[in-house]
């Protein structure tokens, strides 16, 4: 009996989990309390100004990003998964400075500054933190779309 090879290719790849961050809560600033989720990626360590200039941003729209939100600081190589952060902690506004969709598992087409809704859920994504800070035509961008997000 001689075996059969099939037309087809065949792949050799490893699944893997996007999401080992068993510290990610502990490191989280902040307590959620309006299902809002913040995350700033970026190159460098970050700042008390650069954490200052967000927490004025936020304290813009009327939220207190420490009451109000969580806010995880982080690189922007890092992968998460937002289907498994929102199993754990309510989330009804993702905002994120400088990590890409795809690096929370979004596989989506998303333009900066143009908030957007999906399955319950609003998403903004913006750029770096840094690179809006001292940018005056980028400030005018985050403060329409936030304005948004969280307008009635």
């Amino acid at each position: 009996m001689t075996e059969k090879k099939s037309p087809l290719p065949t792949l050799s790849f490893t699944l893997f989990d996007s999401f080992e961050e068993p510290g990610l809560w502990s490191e989280a600033i902040g307590s959620n309390s309006k299902g809002i989720i913040v995350f700033s990626a970026e190159n460098q360590p970050l700042s008390e100004d650069l954490f200052n200039f967000l927490k004025k941003v936020l304290e813009a729209v009327q939220i207190q990003l420490e009451e109000e939100a969580l806010f995880i600081f982080t690189t922007p190589e890092k992968n998460y998964s937002f289907v498994r952060i929102s199993r754990e902690k309510d989330i009804r506004v993702l905002i994120s400075f400088g990590l890409p969709a795809k690096n929370l598992g979004l596989h989506w087409s998303v333009n900066l500054y143009e908030p957007l809704s999906r399955n319950g859920c609003l998403f903004l994504f913006a750029e770096r933190l840094s690179l809006i800070q001292n940018d005056r035509e980028r400030k005018l961008k985050l403060w329409k779309a936030l304005q948004k997000v969280f307008t009635p």
